[in-house]
């Protein structure tokens, strides 16, 4: 059904947008793009393997730093909203768009994701039977299978849904590429910027309702309609970006709102500091702070001049390896993590070092990273690009907005070329 709408030429507007800024055309790459992306998966992880109980002042202090790694989520949404909503609004007029963005959306997302669940649902049972943790999330998989996982959390905690609880962010994605793409290819261009101001009013809105009636602090994080903020935020950068004189209108706000926006930000994490994504302060403004703070960085990032220091630190390859990855590596994680629990690999069996747990943990970290990490790298030679080969039969109806990486969805993380 959602490929039929393409057909009815009269439901597009044929009106073409204006030309997009050269540093947003065709065969131009920033690589620092990339590098955002990796400092966005590495947040991540840093909260997912902060496991230790910390022991000492300096463990506690790393420990806090490592629990604020959730925001890494946050820079995920906003780097979506923005190259997604620029691959939808550089096919607008043109015929296919809508095929091709879903077909090629499907193949670069499903199958890693599906080859997952099937792996922990089907083949592990078959196999060698499902380990304690899988056995608590077996009766609840439909939520998974169906992209909802965000709404399971919400109904039920994290604690039920151990291992792949962090699908929630990518359930969020798939919910914004239903509706999305449809927003963005018909309806006339001077109602998607109100349509995004709207978005972040309603999720404000939602969170403050939620907050003040009692809300769970999980399902309040969660919700979808809650967690607007990073996609509608990504989605004006790319808006503003292709409108005549757009990039330096954002550039001249976008310097003073980092600076601002990352002292409210400090402020907000470092009121709880294990458990800052739950705050009251952080859950009616703070989403919205920081997905401001983070569209304020990547116009900073657009505009910078590549002999920069922004540009050089964020182009560092290192940084850029796990921005290519992160999709597999963000995906995967969660479950390896789980298997490693269930073979008793913790950073309590490793010793203290002067009464500190963090040798251990950082041993811990070392371990988990090599390991997921592999992983990704093996899903990506057999399980990902075997599957991206067929995009040639879906040719991308967009100009390409840069990376060098075949990209990721969800927290995560998304793809430049439809």
């Amino acid at each position: 059904m959602i490929f039929c709408l393409e057909k009815d030429r009269g439901l597009t507007d044929p009106t073409p947008l204006p030309a997009a800024p050269p540093r947003l055309h065709a065969g131009v790459h920033l690589p620092a793009l990339d590098g955002l992306r990796g400092i966005a998966i590495l947040c991540v992880l840093a909260m997912h393997f902060a496991i230790a109980t910390p022991l000492t002042a300096g463990d506690r202090v790393v420990y806090a730093l490592a629990r604020n790694g959730w925001i890494g989520v946050d820079l995920f949404f906003v780097l979506s909203g923005f190259l997604i909503t620029g691959i939808l609004l550089d096919s607008r007029g043109k015929p296919g768009a809508v095929r091709s963005f879903y077909a090629r959306r499907v193949l670069r997302i499903f199958p890693l994701y599906y080859g997952m669940l099937i792996s922990l649902f089907v083949l592990d049972r078959w196999l060698s039977g499902a380990g304690p943790w899988l056995e608590k999330v077996q009766a609840d998989q439909i939520w998974h299978w169906l992209y909802v996982t965000n709404f399971l959390a919400a109904r039920n905690g994290w604690a039920n849904i151990p291992g792949i609880g962090h699908l929630w962010s990518l359930a969020i994605e798939e919910q914004f590429y239903l509706v999305w793409p449809f927003a963005v290819l018909f309806l006339a261009r001077q109602r998607l910027l109100p349509l995004c101001v709207a978005m972040l009013g309603v999720s404000f809105a939602t969170r403050m309702i939620l907050v003040y009636a009692g809300a769970s602090p999980v399902a309040i994080y969660a919700l979808t309609f809650t967690r607007w903020d990073g996609l509608a935020v990504g989605a004006i950068v790319a808006i503003v970006a292709r409108q005549r004189g757009g990039l330096e209108k954002l550039g001249r706000w976008s310097a003073p709102a980092l600076v601002l926006g990352a002292l409210a930000c400090v402020g907000f994490l470092s009121a709880a500091p294990y458990r800052s994504h739950y705050g009251v302060a952080t859950q009616t403004t703070g989403y919205a702070v920081l997905a401001l703070t983070f569209g304020a960085l990547l116009v900073q990032v657009i505009l910078a001049p590549a002999e920069s220091r922004l540009t050089r630190s964020l182009a560092d390859a290192r940084l850029r390896f796990f921005g290519r990855y992160s999709y597999g590596i963000y995906v995967l994680h969660g479950p390896l993590l789980g298997w490693l629990a269930a073979i008793g690999f913790s950073p309590a069996l490793l010793p203290r070092v002067w009464g500190s747990a963090l040798p251990g943990q950082a041993l811990y970290a070392a371990v988990a990273l090599l390991t997921v990490t592999a992983a990704a790298l093996l899903s990506w030679t057999f399980v990902e690009k075997p599957f991206l080969r067929l995009k040639r039969h879906f040719p991308s109806a967009a100009t390409p907005l840069p990376s060098s990486a075949e990209g990721t969805a969800g927290a995560a993380i998304p793809r430049v070329a439809a």
